[in-house]
Order: C-alpha cells, then structure tokens, then sequence
C-alpha cells in the first residue's frame, strides 16, 4: 500500500513539473500583455473628477506599456518546482538522499509565502499565510522530511489552479473584444474606404468627421474641429483642435472634419480597449480575493489559539494539524476562479462583460431603461414615404440628405445612405458639418447651408413648414413614424417618414422583467406618439419622449438620488452619456462605437433576451459564491474535529483541506445551461436549470 501511494505522488509530481514547465514555455510565446489603458471609471453619481494629466497626456510612444509579467512567471517555475519535490520526495521513501533532494528543492520555492506569512506579525496579527510558514518551519524541525515537498506543494497548487484559470478566461474574453472589429475611413489612392481598426497602421491617413469617434491617436494634417472628450477623461469638456494638433483615440468630433496622421496603430488602440476590460476584471479578482483573504485571516487567529491550547493536551503533530484545519482555508482561491468562470460562462451565452466590477451592481438593479431607435427596435429603420417641396425631385432631396449625412452612424443615417444606394445616387463629403447629438446635423454644402434632423430641429433653424406638409407629417406621426425633415438654404426642401421594426423579443423581455419585479422605463428622442405606440406595444411601466442625451443622463441619476439601482440599455451615441451615468450599461456589440466604449457588457448577438441572462449571471455568481464557501469550510471543521476527537494527523488535515478546495471549485464552476424559464402560470420566474460540475481542465 505504501509503496502504491508514494509510486503515485510519484508520478504526480513529476507529471506536474512537466505541464508547469510546458505551461510555462507557451505562456512566453502566447502571453497576453497588460496594457494600461485611458478608459476613465464609470460616472456613478454627480459630475466626474477633473482629469489627472496621465488621463489627458499623449503616449510617449507608439508601442504599449507592458506592465511586468516577472511575478507570474515566478509563481509558475515555484509550481514546476514543487511539483518536483514531490516527486522526489515520495520517491525518497526508498533512497533517502531523494528525500533530502525533495527538501531542499522545496524549500527553495518557500521564501513568497515566509514573506508574506510573517509580514502581519510586525503588526501583531496573524494571517493564513503565517500559519502555513508555521506549519512548514514545524514540519521541518520536526524531522518530517516527506511532508515539506508536499505541504509546499499544496501552498503552490492553490496558486497555480487561480493563474491557469485567469489565463485561460483573459484568452477568451481577448479574442472575444478583439473580435469586434471597428471600421474607419482610411484615405487611399484618393478615396475614402471603410478598413477595420486593426489594419490602420502608423504614417496612414484617416478622415474623421462630425459625429464619428477618432478611432486612433494621431496628428492632424487638414481641417478644423471641436471635440468632446468626455469617453477620454469622463467629463464633458469641448476642445477645438486644428493642424499640427496631436488628438487621442476615444475622442468624438462635434463639427468639422479632421484628417489625422496616425501615430499609434489601431492594433494598440484595441489593446487598449482589452487592457480595459482585464484590468477591471482583475479588480473584481482581487475584490474577491480579498474577501476570501478576509474570511480566512479572520479564523486564522482563534484557530492558532486553539492549537496552541491544544498542544499540551494533544502533542505538537495535533497542533500543527489544528493550525491547518482552518475553515473555509480554500475559499481565497475559490473564489476568484468562480468569478473568472462567470466570465467565460457569460461568454459562451454571448454575453461580453467588459467591466466585471458591475456584476455586484447587477444583481441589485430594480430598474431597467431602455432606449427606443436601435434597442427595443431593429437597427437600420426603413424610409417608407420620402416627401418633396416645389422644385425638388426624390432623387435630389435624398443625394441632398446622404451628402449631409455622410460618414454618419446614426441609424437614421444609415437608412438615408441605403435608400441612395439603391437609387445609384453617389453622396459626396460636405465641405462643413456640425453635429448636434440627439437632434440633428448642419452642414456647407457647396457653400449653402443644410439642415438635416428632427422637425424640432428644422423648425429651430427658423424653417418654415406649411401646408400641405404640416398635414402629411402629422398624419405619418399619428402613424407612429419617425419623421425627418430637409432644409435647403433655410428653406424646407422635404421629409423623411421612417418606420422600425420592434425586436420579436423585446416584449417578453419587458414581461418577463416586469415579472420579476423590475420596473422598466422606455427612453427616447423621439417624438411623443411613435414613442407612445413602441411605448404600448411593449407595456412599460414609464415611457418618455423627446429627450436629448443629457436629459436621458439627468434622469438616470435623479432616479438613483432617489436610491434606484438603474440598467440603461441602449447603443446610440444619443445614449453614451446616459451609459456612463447608470449603475450598469449594456450595449450591443454592433452598436455605435461610443456607446460601446461607454457600456459595461456588451451582447455579441442582438438578442435582448441575453439582459436577463447577464442577470442571472450575477445572481448565480453570487449562490455559488455562498455555496462554495460553505464547502471549504466544512472540511475545515471535519479536519479539526477529527484531530481532537480521532487522534489524527497533519496528512488528514490537508486531504480534507484538498476535499474543500476541489469541491468548493467544482461549486463555483458549476454550469446552468438554462438559467431563466418563464413560470408556467406567468406569475412570476425561477432560476432553474440542470446542475453540471465543471472541474478546472474539463
């Protein structure tokens, strides 16, 4: 029997020395680099802080900072390491000098976790790390040579399972933000053509215009503009920039057009966005890691008490057993891997979480709003009625509105582009536009003026509409269209009547929300009655029509002064500032690039269905949290119980500590391939679904 169990241990240990030393050599060839990133914290409540100079300054370089990697790889070569002395301390059992090689080995890899064992000390504190220094400087003493490499072992395991995990999860949710490539107008052979971010390399020429994203850091060759930064530093702060000025990724252009001189590739600029979503990630991490740290320091002292009240009673072998029969010892290192596993969960259901700090606000949300034109309805809308003043034919009017609308995102935009598309009609850049968000555009068109946006907006613009216009568009409104008017030199040139399609989903969702006990609120800069119908057809609690950007914003946070914990859905550039106010945004992953950058999760596929998923997400993160903490710390009381009661050793205390560990894992990674399911009576929801246990590797 003994000679089974140490040809085993054996055999382990070697076999883990040479997966950490394969591990260890791919992770230098496919490592993925820490890149700091400018992306400010979320705006939670009241105005954002000033913008620090290191948010503001322009990169010293073209290439990214690599935060160092050296403690990771460190901690890999202490696995291969211990995992060596394992080996050769089980083997040692039949050659002694094995054994003493096992030792020695062990000791080598130790030196982390004396550090930071006795660092509490200095303040008269014990942690869970002072007790495994203890437990391996008693064993030393003791002449326990065998339990060194593999009280050493175990310490580095924990550590290796959180680091295999991590990677493995930031590879996946890497390729994933990679994946959602943006295009940008690069200026080639003289023409302007749509390339995805990734391609643009520094010396390219791109051109930006009023409503777009600067898509990459660079200097401006030609034009003049005024720019927001508010996605940059996190406040709204406007700044005109001309030629020889540098401007920064993330930067959105108010009016005018820039044409930009990268400097820094689109490659790093979307390592900036991944840097982004790992280092929130890792926030969450360590938030999760410290609070297993915390539940473990906090029994770590009474149970070094109870050791050594033990000891005179029981022998030194009992105390060192009972220092190690710490409950829930393993919860630090479940934790984290629960948290990671929730990502990649999310993941496989087409959910990108982008901030994982959200996660906490998400299973308290108690109010979800949605934004209309792109959310709740299809994303491109369709023109259904084009209506034209004396003297303009169809074909002008929509050549008129597209040149207007060129370069533009918007969805309107987009529809406007389309149907010129189909007419043959070639738009051509304006000489001049000024974007007002959620309104409308004004632009220079061969040196006269155009007005292209809401009625509101047109009318603002001291157009006069009259009959038989007025007419037509009241009826299209009583319709339920979007309307969109077309001013010519301050005369009004026609309209745009506009029609979406709702999402089949998007009423189930707000029922099943509603259901839930969520209130759900509809949001939109449209005019009040297509507002109203999408409004009714959905069975919303509230609905709000004609609101610009900042009103959306000032309304998100008058309800969380008012102790709401607030989800806005939306992914429009109307939307962004909204986004960066709530608690928790959501945005689809072909939606406006602003929005995007503003959301916290993103939905890789346009189904709305996947908001209560991500919902359920957060809520079974946190049940399996509790679960899994509960099954590290029963083994943790068996082990002590069984050292006063049955006279047993530290080896069964680390069998049961490993009992907590693999068990608390496979709680934490387990797997719910149907999270939310109508209840059968549409009275209300239950999470069910079939339990599956995931082990790490499997």
């Amino acid at each position: 029997m003994l000679l089974t169990f140490t040809t085993v241990l054996a055999v382990a240990g070697t076999s883990a020395a040479l997966a950490g030393l394969v591990q260890s050599l791919r992770g230098a060839r496919h490592r993925v680099p820490m890149v700091r990133s400018r992306r400010p914290p979320k705006l939670r409540r009241g105005p954002a802080a000033a913008p620090t100079a290191a948010e503001t300054a322009p990169p010293a370089a073209t290439t990214p900072a690599i935060e160092p990697l050296v403690g990771r790889d460190v901690g890999r070569w202490h696995f291969m390491l211990a995992s060596a002395s394992l080996g050769l301390g089980s083997a040692g059992l039949f050659a002694p000098s094995l054994l003493i090689a096992g030792a020695v080995l062990s000791a080598i890899t130790m030196p982390p976790i004396f550090v930071a064992g006795f660092a509490p000390l200095r303040r008269r504190r014990v942690g869970i790390d002072t007790l495994d220094s203890l437990i391996y400087l008693a064993c030393a003493l003791r002449g326990q040579l065998f339990l060194l490499p593999y009280a050493a072992f175990v310490s580095h395991l924990a550590r290796h399972l959180v680091r295999r995990t991590e990677d493995t999860s930031y590879r996946r949710l890497t390729t994933a933000l990679q994946d959602q490539s943006r295009q940008v107008w690069l200026v080639h052979e003289g023409g302007d053509h749509q390339v995805p971010l990734d391609r643009v390399r520094p010396g390219d020429l791109v051109v930006v215009s009023a409503g777009e994203v600067v898509p990459c850091d660079g200097v401006v060759v030609r034009g003049d503009a005024s720019l927001n930064r508010a996605a940059l530093t996190g406040e709204e702060r406007t700044v005109d920039v001309g030629p020889d000025d540098r401007v920064l990724a993330t930067t959105l252009v108010l009016t005018g057009r820039l044409y930009i001189r990268v400097t820094r590739s689109g490659a790093d600029s979307t390592a900036g966005e991944v840097a982004a979503m790992l280092n929130s990630a890792d926030d969450l991490r360590r938030d999760l890691a410290s609070h297993g740290e915390a539940h473990v320091n906090t029994v770590a002292p009474p149970t070094f008490l109870v050791g050594l009240a033990g000891a005179p009673f029981l022998g030194a072998s009992a105390m060192v057993a009972l220092w190690n029969s710490v409950p829930g010892y393993m919860y630090r290192i479940v934790a984290p891997i629960g948290m990671m596993h929730t990502l990649t969960g999310a993941l496989d259901r087409g959910i990108l979480v982008r901030d994982a700090r959200v996660l906490a606000f998400l299973r308290r949300v108690d109010t979800v709003i949605f934004d209309k034109t792109g959310t709740v309805t299809t994303g491109e809308p369709r023109v259904e009625t084009i209506g034209c003043a004396d003297g303009w034919t169809e074909d002008e009017l929509i050549a008129l509105a597209a040149t207007a609308e060129y370069h533009q995102v918007h969805p309107i935009a987009e529809a406007v582009r389309a149907v010129a598309r189909r007419r043959g009609l070639a738009p051509r850049a304006p000489d001049w536009v000024d974007y007002e968000t959620g309104r409308g555009l004004r632009a220079l068109i061969d040196g006269r003026p155009v007005h292209v946006g809401s009625l509101p907006f047109v009318a603002g613009s001291g157009v006069h509409i009259a009959e038989p216009f007025a007419g037509e568009i009241r009826g299209h409104l009583n319709a339920g269209k979007t309307m969109i008017g077309v001013a010519f030199d301050h005369r009004f040139a026609g309209y745009f009547a506009l029609s979406a399609t709702l999402r089949p989903e998007a009423a189930p969702v707000v029922g099943r929300l509603r259901r839930r006990g969520l209130k759900v609120w509809l949001i939109s800069g449209d005019l009040e009655e297509p507002t109203r119908r999408v409004a009714d057809t959905l069975g919303v609690d509230r609905w709000i029509a004609e609101q610009l950007p900042a009103d959306k914003a000032r309304i998100v946070r008058s309800l969380q002064d008012s102790g709401r914990t607030i989800c806005f859905i939306g992914d429009g550039l109307n939307d962004a500032v909204a986004l960066r106010q709530a608690h928790v945004a959501i945005s689809l992953a072909q939606a406006n690039v602003v929005a995007t950058d503003a959301a916290d999760l993103l939905l890789l596929t346009p189904d709305l269905a996947l908001v209560i998923a991500a919902m359920d997400e957060a809520i079974l993160l946190e049940g399996k949290l509790l679960g899994a903490k509960w099954a590290t710390i029963v083994p943790g009381v068996a082990a002590a119980a069984s050292t006063v009661f049955l006279g047993t050793g530290l080896i069964t205390s680390i069998l049961c500590n490993q009992v907590g560990l693999w068990t608390g894992i496979a709680v934490s990674r387990a797997r719910f391939p149907e999270l939310a399911t109508p209840d059968p009576e549409g009275e209300g929801e239950t999470i069910e679904g079939t339990f599956a246990l995931s082990l790490p590797g499997g």
